[in-house]
């Protein structure tokens, strides 16, 4: 009996659609794409461009499809503070900005945002490591962004860009 309840859960949650994160297949409609950047060698350019060549996607010079990143900002604000400043708490927010081009330079996908927020705490006493776990947040946050950005790549709205 456990058996068929196992079979049946994996069933169940296969079937609405949840994969592990990493397991994912994608089918994009092009194989090549061009990424402009304000700097191209930055972190989150670094990790767009090692992802899409992972999925098989050539990084060109010329490609039906240009990736413009306009704009890429980490902010850090103050949410809280506890026991006379000895704990503060942070919102990180960390935005892209792009916008998906065909050949011709005309818009495919209009300039979008994409936001990611995580909060953390600096203790007084352990600032030195907690900034390293602030640089970690960064780079995670980086690379939640890139999945966030991966299905508008795949959509039907670039595959029909594409075909037509």
């Amino acid at each position: 009996m456990k058996k068929y309840s196992y079979i049946i859960f994996l069933i169940l949650l296969t079937g609405c659609g949840f994969q592990l994160r990493g397991v994912r297949t994608a089918h994009f409609p092009f194989t090549s794409i061009v990424i402009h950047s304000s700097d191209p060698y930055d972190q989150f350019s670094v990790l767009l461009e090692q992802t899409l060549r992972a999925y098989g996607i050539r990084i060109a010079g010329s490609a039906p499809i240009i990736l413009l990143i306009t704009a890429q900002n980490f902010d850090r604000s103050t949410v809280g503070l506890a026991n006379v400043g000895q704990t503060t708490t942070y919102l990180l927010t960390y935005t892209v900005t792009f916008e998906l081009l065909n050949v011709k330079q005309q818009p495919i996908l209009p300039t979008q945002t994409l936001t990611i927020q995580r909060n953390f705490t600096i203790s007084a006493n352990q600032i030195s490591g907690d900034l390293n776990r602030q640089t970690n947040l960064e780079n995670m946050m980086q690379q939640d962004a890139i999945q966030q950005l991966l299905p508008l790549l795949y959509s039907p709205t670039v595959k029909y860009a594409i075909e037509h």
